[in-house]
């Protein structure tokens, strides 16, 4: 049983080492998702903070926090050199891009 910000992280640690190991290697992650059967189904905020943590507050379809968790396990492979802030509605996703720069992932972009 995970929470909606670690199955983000997880996914991410599953995919980032797709990203090639040359500085300057890029890699856009499509599809994350906090959702998981009967939870966080409808629309979501992420919170990629600079800090390395992940926040995620999941909403039901009147706009109330339902759920949500917060993890920093994300720090582990991946490096945030700002924080990003991204609403979504009911069925999207995010997408992340990331850049190897000093022999790390550091994420470049989420929508």
């Amino acid at each position: 049983m995970t929470d909606p910000a670690t199955r983000i992280a997880y996914d991410v640690e599953q995919h980032v080492g797709q990203l090639g190991q040359e500085d300057g290697a890029r890699l856009q992650l499509d599809r994350l998702t906090p959702r998981a059967p009967n939870e966080c189904s409808g629309a979501f905020k992420a919170q990629f903070d600079r800090v390395g943590m992940l926040a995620v507050w999941c909403y039901n379809a009147s706009g109330q926090v339902v759920g949500g968790g917060t993890t920093s396990y994300i720090s582990r492979f991946i490096d945030l050199k700002e924080t990003w802030v991204v609403d979504k509605k009911p069925g999207e996703t995010l997408t992340m891009t990331l850049e190897r720069r000093g022999g790390r992932a550091v994420v470049t972009a989420v929508r």
